[in-house]
């Protein structure tokens, strides 16, 4: 590395390295850009100093730094939201829902999810299983992650029940419970298919409950219909449930064709035209 020069400017003096830079005119200029790097001689108290200005080179590598860190700040929230690496990768632009009003109102709920965000405005996907309610909430997920670089968490609910069942004594059951109920964007997914235990429901009714009070919007998605969730009377701790979903989420039919069907048909096409 060359040693540093120095040039005097007015009553301050500018350090600069000649492998990056190069002097004319009396000013400091960038060797790729060309730009002038010494900006305006100024007293700080008492003493004249001439401070670097950045050029256009380092403005644009700073923004790749930038880019780069928030790259690693989102995949770090990706691992922490997802149990299935293939949601990761799921978005709108590429989703097969073509119920326009569908999508209408998931692009909405990100475009404006500070708002919703502040007013704890959460979705019910419900409808047929395949439909692709699950690929909708993990997609709003993605999407906030990386607009807003929120925490979210996708879990599935029997999932939930049997990491509360099977996690023994090296599982702190009430931290588990908090971490869901804090975290910024919850999506709960398959509502309707956990166990209906005392203590299944019990679990599921904190974290909703909790949830409203704590003021965080929640995405769950489930195949049953509205009507079921509206009127279910059977059982007690369920209507209880499905209560507060309903004052909580707004409902939302995800309806067309079976989604994982059409991803299997597209599969099998991309692969025949790989093979043949």
């Amino acid at each position: 590395m060359s040693e540093m020069k120095k040039i005097r400017m007015g009553e301050a003096s500018f350090n600069y390295s000649p492998e990056t830079a190069y002097e004319k005119n009396g000013n400091v200029y960038c060797n790729t850009c060309h730009e002038q790097i010494n900006g305006e001689v100024v007293n700080m108290m008492g003493t004249w100093m001439c401070f670097r200005i950045q050029c256009q080179c380092e403005k644009e590598e700073e923004k790749r730094w930038k880019e780069r860190e928030r790259v690693m700040r989102v995949n770090q929230l990706k691992d922490t939201c997802f149990t299935n690496p293939k949601q990761r990768n799921y978005t709108l632009d590429k989703c097969l829902i073509s119920n326009e009003k569908t999508i209408g109102v998931v692009s909405n709920y990100i475009k404006k999810f500070d708002e919703v965000r502040k007013k704890n405005v959460g979705l019910l996907f419900f409808g047929e299983v395949g439909s692709g309610k699950s690929y909708l909430a993990a997609a709003i997920a993605n999407a906030v992650m990386e607009e807003y670089e929120i925490t979210c968490k996708m879990r599935n609910f029997s999932q939930i029940i049997n990491d509360l069942q099977s996690g023994g004594f090296d599982l702190d059951k009430n931290r588990y419970i908090d971490s869901l109920v804090r975290t910024p964007l919850l999506i709960l997914d398959d509502l309707g298919i956990e166990r209906n235990t005392p203590y299944a429901l019990e679990q599921v009714y904190n974290i909703i409950n909790g949830r409203s009070l704590q003021g965080l919007p929640t995405i769950i998605t489930t195949n049953l219909s509205l009507e079921d969730i509206k009127n279910h009377t059977e059982s007690i701790e369920l209507k209880r449930i499905y209560s507060r979903v309903l004052e909580m989420c707004i409902p939302v039919l995800v309806s067309g064709a079976d989604i994982r069907e059409q991803i299997h048909k597209k599969k099998i096409q991309e692969s025949r035209e790989l093979l043949l």
